[in-house]
């Protein structure tokens, strides 16, 4: 189907058809196909002719994202953000990015705003739940985190953020939040960029404090993390 889509773009672009709008949809059509450095590409065209386009920004965000350029998707993140104001979808991106920059206060900002904007999606507590506990506010991460699973039982995410935040106060309960992350799920993976090599992490679920992520970053690894205590 992206394949069909890509073709369709660039016949329509060879024939005189070139636009702003038609560049945007190649760049989308690119991204969906995985070919995100020829996204941006075809995003920046369009860009050049119209830098207000929004399709044409998320493509390139998108497409930077996923290449581990983080300061680059920011900034097209933040652009759609000041065109736009407010927009869930947009505030999670935009929160997201900055985590991995460790711009933290930035990333909680976005997230609060998100969570205010639709409190009824609970990947906007799980990921404010994340930068809270990474910035060891516990007692908010741990009010993020419950009210992520009062609206889905089950996010392993919120489990595990709350199994390390009550580790030391209340090992019981810490226990039973890792026994229903873990017992769902044995191994996950950290996608880095496209050229990064594949490594197999043997870990536990009590190894949280070893820093995986400056150890082995994303754009160099692709982490493959399981959990031999639960296997």
């Amino acid at each position: 189907m992206a394949d069909d889509l890509i073709g369709l773009y660039r016949t329509m672009l060879a024939e005189g058809q070139a636009s702003p709008v038609i560049q945007a949809q190649l760049a989308q059509a690119l991204l969906d196909d995985r070919q995100y450095d020829a996204a941006i590409e075809a995003a920046d065209i369009a860009l050049a002719d119209d830098p207000n386009l929004i399709a044409a920004r998320l493509a390139r965000a998108s497409a930077c994202k996923n290449l581990c350029r983080f300061n680059e998707a920011a900034r097209d993140y933040e652009a759609v953000n000041s065109l736009v104001p407010g927009r869930w979808g947009i505030l999670v991106n935009l929160g997201t990015t900055y985590a991995e920059m460790d711009r933290l206060g930035e990333a909680e900002a976005c997230l609060r705003r998100a969570v205010l904007s639709e409190p009824g999606r609970k990947e906007g507590y799980a990921n404010l739940a994340s930068v809270y506990t990474r910035q060891e506010k516990f007692a908010l991460a741990e009010e993020a985190c419950r009210k992520a699973l009062s609206l889905d039982p089950q996010l392993i995410i919120a489990h595990q953020n709350l199994a390390g935040i009550l580790a030391t106060t209340n090992p019981e309960k810490a226990r039973f939040h890792r026994d229903a992350a873990f017992r769902q799920r044995q191994i996950f993976i950290e996608p880095g960029a496209p050229s990064s090599r594949p490594v197999l992490v043997l870990t536990t679920a009590d190894a949280s404090g070893v820093p995986l992520t400056h150890l082995l970053p994303r754009e160099h690894y692709t982490q493959i993390r399981w959990f031999i205590d639960y296997a």
